[in-house]
């Protein structure tokens, strides 16, 4: 079982200690990682009901839930994981099947084709095809970035994510203008240096 579980957590494209740290962080999952601790299920919320129908398959270890082989992704680090699953625009289908084979979290699913959407490749390229998912070769760590503003909680956030370690930094903005974004921007190369290569969605604020 413990040689189980590692490989599981191996294959999760976002660092474990990041996963376990929001994990914690998110109130949801934390209660629902009490109730299968204590296998109490009584008076379940609506947010906790989609969990109550599925009890008797989410376990926790060291601070993460599990759902089957899959790790449940924290809302705080989701768009990170869509984003790396998304890297070298894979199209839809194969897009979704990443996902599916390493994370879980409600909604997924209605998330990705909601990212996916937004990729006008991702769509040129939908097809049954069984291709495998091919990754960039990245040469290190913090070589290549993926940069994007999102939405976490009414909060506008402008989302970093190394390519090479999986490593996802989330800074709040004040404001969504380039400026703002120049700044956080700045404020995280000050740290970790600078990077050889951004990707973005070429919206108004990274063009």
């Amino acid at each position: 079982m413990a040689e189980f579980i590692g490989l599981v957590l191996e294959e999760c494209p976002v660092n474990i200690d990041d996963i376990a740290k929001a994990t914690s962080d998110d109130p949801l999952l934390r209660s629902i990682q009490q109730r299968v601790l204590m296998q109490s299920w009584s008076q379940v919320t609506p947010a906790e009901e989609p969990y109550y129908l599925i009890r008797d398959q989410p376990t926790t270890i060291d601070g993460i839930l599990l759902f089957g082989n899959c790790c449940v992704i924290p809302e705080a680090l989701r768009h990170a994981v869509l984003q790396l699953a998304h890297e070298g625009h894979p199209g839809r289908d194969i897009f979704k099947d990443a996902l599916r084979r390493r994370v879980w979290w409600t909604g997924m699913s209605k998330d990705a084709d909601k990212f996916a959407e937004q990729c006008s490749e991702c769509w040129r390229r939908h097809t049954n095809s069984a291709q495998e998912l091919m990754l960039s070769e990245i040469e290190g760590v913090w070589q290549k970035l993926a940069v994007d503003l999102v939405c976490i909680e009414g909060q506008q956030v402008l989302s970093i994510v190394d390519y090479g370690s999986r490593y996802p930094e989330l800074l709040p903005l004040s404001a969504t203008t380039t400026a703002a974004v120049i700044d956080r921007l700045m404020e995280v190369f000050a740290r970790f240096g600078l990077p050889r290569v951004l990707v973005s969605d070429n919206g108004p604020q990274f063009a």
